[in-house]
């Protein structure tokens, strides 16, 4: 019985695998790929994660590799543009001199930062509690920054049926809604005094011009307790979750 011929190295059994199972170009297309990936909206974290599998695939074809300069200014510039500006800000952030797990430490600690400040809103993939979560807790709707500030402007109609309500016209909830908290806030430069719902809108309501006048409420609608300071905006009365 005649034998094929028999491999001598291992090196000449993995060139044998990959000109049978790899197609043509895989490195070129390694390495293109590496190029392409960028933060955008996504989390850092999976930014960071998907950039170092892919550099990894690289250098696996043995004759391409991606440098640790390359790598640092991958990072640091296919990044989301909020947290570039925010880690090139920093007074003693050194580009030259940094290393990799450096950087990448300073990106995360600045990241998880702006997330926390409502100044990036990361894409993320949903999860989901278990059965007896779900029916433990109650649920109420709660009105995020994101959504108050993409709310349409009201028209006349509109504003006298929630003054009429005793209502915001900011949040644009009212004393009945299910869930809601209301409380006096503090009058500025674009906000009378009213009550409004905390819903952790401090953000968007910055930036809401519409002047609502104010009103003389109900004795059933109780203002803030005594050991609670007015503040400049509305906040949210579950502080779970934000």
């Amino acid at each position: 019985m005649a034998f094929p011929d028999v491999l001598a190295t291992w090196e000449e059994f993995a060139g044998k695998v990959l000109e049978r199972f790899v197609p043509n170009g895989w490195k070129v297309k390694a390495l293109r790929h590496y190029h392409k990936v960028q933060q955008g909206t996504d989390d850092y974290e999976t930014f960071a994660a998907d950039l170092q599998s892919a550099r990894t695939a690289v250098g696996s074809s043995g004759d391409l590799k991606i440098s640790n300069h390359v790598h640092i200014n991958h990072h640091l510039f296919f990044a989301n543009e909020t947290l570039q500006r925010h880690v090139l800000a920093i007074p003693s952030f050194d580009l030259k001199m940094i290393t990799i797990n450096g950087l990448i430490n300073i990106m995360t600690a600045t990241w998880n930062s702006l997330i926390a400040e409502w100044l990036v809103h990361p894409t993320v993939a949903p999860t989901f509690s278990s059965p007896i979560a779900l029916f433990s807790t109650p649920s109420f709707p709660v009105m995020h920054p994101q959504s108050i500030s993409h709310l349409p402007p009201l028209d006349d109609a509109e504003r006298k049926h929630l003054s009429d309500a005793h209502s915001c016209w900011k949040c644009r909830k009212t004393p009945t809604d299910p869930g809601t908290d209301f409380v006096r806030v503090k009058r500025d430069e674009d906000q009378p005094n009213h009550m409004c719902l905390y819903a952790g809108a401090a953000f968007a309501l910055s930036n809401y011009s519409e002047n609502q006048p104010d009103h003389d409420w109900h004795d059933d609608i109780e203002a803030s307790p005594p050991d609670k300071p007015e503040t400049d905006h509305c906040e949210s009365s579950d502080s779970e979750g934000y």
